[in-house]
């Protein structure tokens, strides 16, 4: 079916809308993965969804620095930071099949109710590949992998983290209103790509990827800065399926 699509730029109008009901998160790390990897769907153009998702799911999507921090998760600022997400209507949950099986109210689930689904609409913002730089793909898969480093993380101070990464660039972090008591999880999606694009931007800086080697990394700062700061080693940390995207991705 795709094949009959014509592949347009992402500045175009949207170039296919898409219907779909889904009872888990596969199909939206799915969207995250096209994104990173420039494939898929994603790759024909900008496209316009129109998804029934459960409370739960849609909670998750539209979590933010004022959510507990085992809510807002890289699924949540990845997609804000690529998409409108727009609520447009609550549909009975019965009117789909199967029914969804009974539960026992937990404080997990909270007041959210399992009688109705959502129904979302997702546009691809139109202007995101003007900050970010469509031209280096690598920047793209570099994104997802910032976010999932700093993002779920209870004590990810903004400062530490970034000048271990780029040495000298607290002062424009403190010029926004940033101290070095801040936390990743105080940032809005929007603020938190703000801070990737002006990394990227930085001489020396637009290839930098987060995954590199202490050696790539320390021959990079070398061209800089003259510093003996070791490169910032982020520690693997077990994540629920639901609440993040860093393995699946």
């Amino acid at each position: 079916m795709l094949e009959y699509i014509e592949k347009k730029e992402w500045e175009h109008d949207c170039i296919y809308q898409l219907i779909a009901s889904l009872n888990n998160q596969d199909f939206l790390r799915y969207i995250l993965r096209n994104f990173s990897h420039q494939n898929g769907i994603l790759a024909l153009g900008r496209p316009i969804m129109y998804l029934l998702i459960t409370p739960a799911t849609y909670q998750k999507l539209i979590a933010g620095p004022h959510e507990p921090w085992n809510l807002y998760k890289p699924l949540a600022v990845l997609f804000q930071i690529i998409f409108h997400i727009e609520l447009l209507s609550k549909v009975d949950r019965r009117s789909f099949v199967p029914w969804p099986t009974p539960y026992k109210k937990t404080e997990s689930k909270g007041n959210l109710s399992e009688d109705s689904l959502y129904l979302i609409r997702i546009e691809g913002k139109k202007h995101l590949y003007q900050k970010l730089g469509k031209e280096n793909i690598e920047r793209v898969n570099t994104l997802q992998k910032f976010v999932t480093h700093v993002i779920g993380r209870k004590k990810q101070r903004i400062i530490p983290t970034i000048e271990q990464w780029v040495p000298g660039f607290g002062p424009h972090l403190i010029a926004r209103n940033i101290n070095v008591y801040d936390s990743f999880n105080k940032l809005t999606p929007d603020e938190i790509f703000d801070i990737f694009c002006m990394i990227q931007h930085i001489p020396g800086y637009e290839d930098f990827n987060i995954s590199s080697s202490p050696k790539q990394v320390d021959e990079v700062k070398d061209k800089l800065i003259d510093t003996s700061i070791d490169m910032f080693h982020v520690e693997e940390e077990e994540e629920d399926d639901d609440d993040g995207i860093g393995r699946t991705l």
